[in-house]
């Protein structure tokens, strides 16, 4: 018998998936992580991290819109922040704030031997995981707590405290009449879960300071809806208000903005979205979907002169969500029903329909 003699086997490069084996034999019929370099397959190199900065927060929602210069950006938003990534692929917080001011005269004050500051603020509204901005203050019990904190404990609708990064080294009220504020957007839940606390359930359903176990109160997690309209990026968090960001201002980036000043501007939207129309939808609580004059961003309050508009839906409990589905044609979803908005550009701008 004689020696076996080794057939040379040279397939072309590429990939042939909609064949049979038998018919592409010879060919190459699958790969995974690889490429072709000099008609021979190679293997890709392996991940690299893109951002040195991790976010706080798991992401949740991600846009990518570019200037009118083609430089490129990405938002992203999770249940604590909203994040844009820029040309250079920095990561710059842009979380809004929802209010900022200056304290009352001497609103710290320190306990010996704990780094705790409580603050004394009348009708803060903040909560337990709120960002607050301390700046400004003066040395109180041998510490100077400027920074960025967390709400640790809120004592009450006047007063809350926060952990600074260091220990008092005495009992101390103080911090100066120049200690200044700003409170970030209400931090979200990151998983969604049921409310089993007071007020679950019918009256008599259990005993007294019981826990139930079992709710149909449903806590949301955040979720950020992100589109942009034009160059600006557009961004509204579920319960909350309509927000912008300019990318192209000089950096370090300001925070977001609230949109308007505009009464109508809507502050319990769900979802948002833009159309090719230029209208951005707000699908908010009570199944009410509204939309700002056309080209506009904050023109809310519907007028004879503009072209904004509140439609209430009746197929549902609440708004889930929606979308672009072709030119003049956009998708509003329930959770019971979905509807089709045509644009008409008549006197009420779209003609709704239900499709269950």
């Amino acid at each position: 018998m004689g020696e076996l003699q080794e057939i040379p086997i040279a397939p072309p490069p590429g990939v042939v998936k909609n064949d049979s084996l038998r018919v592409i034999e010879g060919r190459w019929s699958d790969t995974l992580n690889a490429r072709f370099v000099k008609r021979l397959p190679q293997k890709i190199g392996g991940w690299i991290k893109a951002f040195a900065t991790p976010t706080s927060g798991v992401p949740r929602a991600l846009h990518a819109w570019r200037d009118r210069s083609f430089n490129a950006y990405m938002a992203v938003g999770t249940y604590r922040k909203l994040y844009v990534y820029d040309t250079a692929q920095a990561q710059n917080d842009i979380t809004p704030y929802r209010a900022t001011g200056t304290f009352a005269n001497n609103p710290l004050q320190v306990f010996i031997g704990t780094p705790t500051v409580r603050v004394t603020h009348v009708g803060h509204g903040g909560s337990v995981g709120d960002t607050v901005e301390i700046a400004g203050a003066t040395a109180v019990g041998g510490i100077t707590p400027n920074g960025v904190f967390l709400i640790d404990t809120v004592i009450d609708n006047d007063h809350y405290t926060y952990t600074f990064t260091s220990n008092a080294t005495s009992n101390a009220t103080g911090g100066g009449a120049a200690v200044t504020y700003k409170y970030e957007v209400p931090v979200g839940v990151e998983l969604g879960a049921f409310g089993y606390g007071w007020g679950v359930g019918g009256w008599g359903l259990g005993t007294w300071g019981t826990a139930r176990s079992s709710s149909t109160v449903a806590i949301e997690p955040r979720i950020w809806s992100l589109d942009h309209f034009g160059i600006y990026l557009l961004a509204a968090y579920n319960g909350g208000s309509l927000y912008y960001f300019d990318p192209t201002q000089a950096q370090p980036w300001p925070r977001a903005l609230i949109a308007s000043a505009d009464p109508g501007l809507p502050t319990n939207i769900r979802a948002m979205f833009v159309t090719p129309e230029r209208f951005v939808f707000a699908l908010c609580d009570g199944m009410q979907v509204k939309w700002p004059s056309q080209g506009t961003y904050d023109d809310w309050t519907p007028t004879s002169t503009n072209t904004a508009n509140i439609r209430t839906l009746a197929e549902g409990t609440k708004l889930v969500g929606g979308a672009v589905l072709s030119e003049f044609v956009s998708l509003v979803w329930s959770d019971a029903a979905l509807y089709r908005f045509q644009y008409t550009g008549a006197t009420y701008v779209y003609r709704s329909g239900e499709h269950t």
